[in-house]
């Protein structure tokens, strides 16, 4: 739950947000070290409202599924 704060979270994990946050998606590191590693794309919310994460990232999740 987010109180007029700002959080930054892996956007592989992020599931869903309240309506009445604010956010960005950006990335983390830079465009060629993003690129070469396949990370570092994230996540950045503002304001109240609340935040929905899981643990495994997608595609972790639908190894696990098939």
């Amino acid at each position: 739950m987010l109180n007029n704060q700002e959080v930054t979270i892996d956007n592989a994990h992020v599931v869903a947000w309240s309506q009445t946050i604010d956010y960005s998606i950006h990335l983390e590191n830079g465009f060629w070290q993003s690129i070469g590693t396949g990370e570092g794309v994230v996540n950045t919310f503002r304001e109240t409202g609340e935040i929905y994460v899981q643990s495994l990232n997608l595609q972790t999740n639908l190894r696990r599924l098939t």
